[in-house]
């Protein structure tokens, strides 16, 4: 119980912000920092007030009753953990346009110095998850070079499996209060507002799921599972691309758990079957959408072997979750795909 109750606030405090380390070593810190803080509060805490010690410490004297030392252990642990906490990187959950100036040119030509103005900069618009929040850094540090810019609206937790009914972890769970307003809501104001020509989509990590909507049950891997994730998906491009946009998916990397919890590994975003299937899934998109939906290799740019890895060509590519990728791998994957994304934007009228 030690272990359950004080290892996140450990894995927060021990932040790769705070500690120099990443990976592996990291994780070791963590583990044993728990497992230290454990054993402590078990010997200093827990077995005292289980055995009565306490009440026997001259309570008497001090006036203190047996009954209200469950409210104060409660009130220490919670202060604890807001102690570990505090001053913790908070989660990039935060939505912005990253604003890049269109450069005025000389036309030379007729020597009258003119400035003659340029197109403003390709907008591109970022959905997704955690894992695509995790990557827009790299994608940003492009921004100039390629000349685009790009407003980074993914949420972290929150697929479109999020959005509708339950999924089933270790249980059947509902819609994260994080995730309110769904993307049904969400997206169609954020495309109003910044008007996209192009729409970049990370998803598949909460979307490999059991489903259950209204009662029913849609097994991820069977055909009631793929016709309901064909029609979020065929959604969310009609929402995406309702203002011309080209929508770019990103085939979903490999996970592999990186920390404890409660899940049905074979059935969730940890089994790379269900990953390759919620690909295929993309590319039948695709198919669909012939000229509206491009699908962009992100799994083989990470996953080069056919296997999840934490290292492509020497480049520590995640972070010690073993998920969300470090800001070299970012950088890594947005040099990969960026020249395939920005492929995708339809010519204009006049070169059509």
């Amino acid at each position: 119980y030690g272990l359950y109750l004080w290892h996140w606030p450990v894995f927060i405090a021990l932040s790769p912000t705070r500690v120099p380390l990443d990976g592996y070593e990291l994780f070791g810190v963590r583990v044993a920092a728990t497992l230290a803080i454990s054993v402590l509060s078990y010997y200093a805490v827990e077995m005292p007030i289980r055995r009565g010690a306490l009440t026997r410490l001259r309570l008497r004297r001090l006036r203190v009753r047996p009954a209200i030392l469950t409210p104060v252990a409660v009130t220490a642990v919670l202060g604890a953990v807001l102690l570990t906490t505090a001053g913790a990187p908070a989660a990039p959950v935060e939505v912005s346009a990253a604003e890049v100036k269109a450069p005025r040119i000389q036309t030379g030509s007729t020597g009258s110095g003119v400035d003659v103005g340029v197109p403003p900069p390709t907008r591109i618009l970022l959905v997704g998850d955690s894992v695509a929040n995790s990557l827009a850094p790299g994608l940003q540090n492009l921004a100039a070079t390629d000349y685009f810019q790009l407003w980074n609206a993914s949420v972290p937790g929150c697929g479109l499996a999020s959005d509708l009914g339950q999924r089933y972890t270790a249980g059947w769970e509902s819609q994260p209060p994080k995730c309110v307003p769904g993307w049904r809501d969400r997206w169609p104001a954020e495309v109003d507002q910044f008007n996209p020509q192009l729409v970049v989509a990370l998803l598949g990590a909460q979307d490999t799921f059991d489903r259950r909507v209204d009662g029913r049950v849609y097994p991820f891997d069977s055909p009631s599972g793929q016709q309901l994730a064909m029609g979020e998906l065929q959604q969310a491009v009609d929402i995406l691309g309702k203002n011309g946009a080209h929508v770019v998916f990103l085939t979903a990397p490999y996970y592999v758990m990186g920390w404890p919890q409660q899940i049905v590994v074979n059935r969730s975003q940890y089994n790379p079957a269900w990953i390759d299937r919620w690909n295929g899934f993309l590319h039948d998109l695709a198919a669909a959408n012939p000229g509206k939906v491009s699908v962009v290799d992100l799994n083989r740019v990470l996953d080069p072997a056919g296997r999840w890895t934490d290292t492509v060509d020497g480049v520590t590519v995640r972070i010690s979750d073993r998920m969300h990728l470090s800001p070299a791998g970012a950088d890594l994957a947005a040099q990969s795909i960026m020249p395939q994304i920005l492929a995708a934007i339809p010519p204009p009228a006049a070169e059509r």
